[in-house]
């Protein structure tokens, strides 16, 4: 699993937006913060953007992280491009695309892709999906899960998508824990 993840990331671009997307409970945030520190070991200037509440004691967690921390509910594109070029950061995640502030949900997507291209910067965005896939039998997520009203203009602003999935989160008997990584859109 891992492997197949670190082939993913040597692939980021400098403005290009990768969305990581599932349904809560699958496991983006350990992603997007194990990504996170790959980037800053590798000697990237990375900033953590955190839309959702934090309890106090993970915010005192994340201090001992490789990247630079920044927690703000409803956050806009704009406001992220004014401390991403005052930080001069060579990528940013963004923990998650539903708690973004924009007066137009739709336009928060191209807002990021702009931003992703005019400094130069990748952009990896966190995504819920719609409970489409925990109606289907497997549980795959699929393209049509990223729904028009939730995160449709993502997936089209995305230069590449990966959706996770973890049969323990549907079938707790299940022994094999493992997350699947399904890409979806790559460049």
């Amino acid at each position: 699993m891992l492997k197949q993840l670190y082939d993913y990331i040597e692939k980021f671009n400098p403005g290009n937006v990768y969305t990581i997307a599932a349904r809560p409970g699958m496991g983006k945030t350990i992603v997007a913060r194990y990504i996170a520190n790959m980037l800053a070991e590798s000697g990237q200037n990375v900033l953590y953007i955190e839309t959702e509440a934090l309890p106090e004691q993970e915010r005192l967690k994340r201090l001992n992280d490789k990247y630079d921390f920044l927690y703000r509910r409803l956050i806009s594109a704009e406001e992220i491009r004014n401390v991403a070029f005052i930080g001069k950061y060579n990528a940013i995640v963004i923990d998650s695309f539903q708690y973004m502030h924009h007066k137009r949900k739709e336009d928060v997507a191209y807002r990021l892709k702009r931003l992703a291209e005019e400094l130069n910067v990748a952009v990896v965005v966190l995504s819920h999906i719609s409970r489409k896939a925990d109606m289907r039998k497997d549980h795959q997520p699929r393209i049509s899960d990223m729904t028009r009203k939730m995160c449709g203009t993502l997936w089209k602003s995305s230069d590449g998508v990966i959706f996770l999935h973890r049969n323990s989160y549907y079938y707790r008997h299940c022994t094999n824990s493992d997350m699947n990584f399904i890409i979806a859109k790559d460049i």
